[in-house]
Parts: structure tokens; C-alpha cells; sequence
């Protein structure tokens, strides 16, 4: 599966990231975690490698780290911000 993001534009603003839809002009508040986990999927990065880079990058249990991926994908999916695609 390839997963597909609409347009979004991200601005950093002090300590926090801010995703805007470029399609619907929503704005989402994003924390290093999710900014960290939707670079490696916008650069088709799988769920087993974005899970290990969170463990590595934010010294986090393996656990955490699956369910901070799951949780942030799901919201995604849910704002129509990503989308799984066949290859």
C-alpha cells in the first residue's frame, strides 16, 4: 500500500507545526512527533520503519511508538489528509 497526501503546507511557529489542508484551508497544530511521523510518510516511509525512527529519535518503547503512529494515521485518514493507495 501507498499512502497519498493531499496538499498541505507546513509553517513552524515557535515549538509547534502547523499543517494547512491547501485544498480546504483547515489548519492543524502538529507536535515534533507528528511532524516527524508525517515527513517519513510523505516520503513513503512503511509503518515498521516510521515506528523504529520514533523509538530511535525519541527514545520511546516500541508500544508507544506503534500507537503514536496508528493514532496520528488514523487522524489523518479521518481530515481526509491521507489516503492508502494500491501500487
Amino acid at each position: 500500500m501507498r499512502k497519498t497526501f493531499f496538499k498541505v503546507a507546513f509553517k513552524i511557529i515557535g515549538d509547534r507545526i502547523v499543517m494547512m489542508d491547501l485544498s480546504t484551508g483547515n489548519y492543524y497544530s502538529l507536535n515534533n512527533t507528528a511532524y516527524h511521523i508525517i515527513q517519513l510518510l510523505q516520503k513513503g516511509k512503511k509503518q515498521e520503519e516510521i515506528i523504529k525512527s520514533l523509538q530511535s529519535s525519541f527514545s520511546i518503547t516500541p508500544l508507544k511508538a506503534k500507537r503514536d503512529v496508528q493514532k496520528l494515521m488514523l487522524q489523518l485518514r479521518k481530515a481526509r489528509l491521507l489516503t492508502a493507495k494500491s501500487r
